[in-house]
C-alpha cells in the first residue's frame, strides 16, 4: 500500500471516532433533558392525584356526616 492510502485510511477512521463521540455527547444531552421533563410531569401529576384524592375524602367526609 501506498502512504497516501494508509494516511487516508487513518484519517477516516479518526474522523469516524470524533463524528461517533460527537454523536454519543448529543443522545446523552437530549436523554437527560427528556429524564428531566418525565421527573418533572411526574411530580406535577402527583400532586394533582394527591388534591383530588384529599377532595374525594372530604366529600365522602362530607356525606357521612349528613347522615
Amino acid at each position: 500500500m501506498e502512504w497516501a492510502q494508509v494516511l487516508t485510511i487513518i484519517g477516516a477512521n479518526f474522523a469516524m471516532i470524533l463524528w461517533c463521540m460527537r454523536e454519543r455527547r448529543t443522545d446523552f444531552l437530549y436523554i437527560s433533558k427528556l429524564i428531566e421533563e418525565m421527573k418533572s410531569e411526574m411530580k406535577d401529576f402527583h400532586g394533582r392525584l394527591e388534591r383530588l384524592d384529599a377532595e374525594f375524602k372530604a366529600h365522602i367526609m362530607q356525606e357521612t356526616r349528613k347522615k
